[in-house]
């Protein structure tokens, strides 16, 4: 057994074993209740528990954002079951990685979380990354910034912008050219 650290600093006992990660967001149909919400979770985290898969899930707002992590095979099937779940529109898939060596959320069948929560978690793996700790995840973690924090959006879309002007710019003077 390995000794890691979990999200919020305390000691985790992990096996020498393998794991395979996935991250996908969507956005639903139509926005769930807070009941429909808990029962989802109730009900992965029981079927986790079954089939040694960890990790977190945030359904805010109408936009789903979920970390799996496990065997491979059982984050593929879940994974296929989630893309034919009706509820999610536009299913994208952030990345996967295969064997990690480490769990990221070992102590969490499914653990609900809050934009502000996923917002300190993706800020600490930033910042991890920024002080040259490579993750593999880095941009899964650029897109959840992107996903989740106003900040980010709002200069992603200005960026954007600017790309866009920049081609326009560049189609312009080859057209006079």
């Amino acid at each position: 057994m390995l000794n890691t650290k979990n999200h919020d600093g305390t000691d985790a006992e992990q096996s020498s074993e393998l794991f395979y990660q996935l991250a996908y967001c969507s956005v639903l149909k139509q926005e769930l209740d807070p009941i429909a919400v808990q029962e989802i979770v109730a009900h992965a985290k029981q079927n986790n528990l079954k089939n040694n898969i960890s990790g977190m899930l945030m359904i805010e707002q109408g936009l789903v954002i979920q970390w799996l992590e496990g065997k491979e095979a059982a984050v593929r099937k879940l994974w296929a079951k989630l893309q034919e779940d009706q509820r999610h529109h536009c299913m994208v898939e952030l990345m996967h990685h295969d064997f990690a060596r480490e769990r990221l959320f070992p102590d969490w069948a499914m653990h609900r979380t809050t934009r502000e929560e996923m917002l300190t978690i993706v800020h600490d793996a930033r910042e991890q990354a920024e002080r040259g700790k490579p993750t593999p995840w880095a941009g899964a973690i650029a897109t959840l910034c992107i996903l989740i924090d106003p900040q980010y959006a709002k200069g992603y879309g200005a960026a954007l912008q600017n790309r866009e002007a920049a081609e326009q710019t560049i189609k312009a003077e080859s057209a006079n050219d």
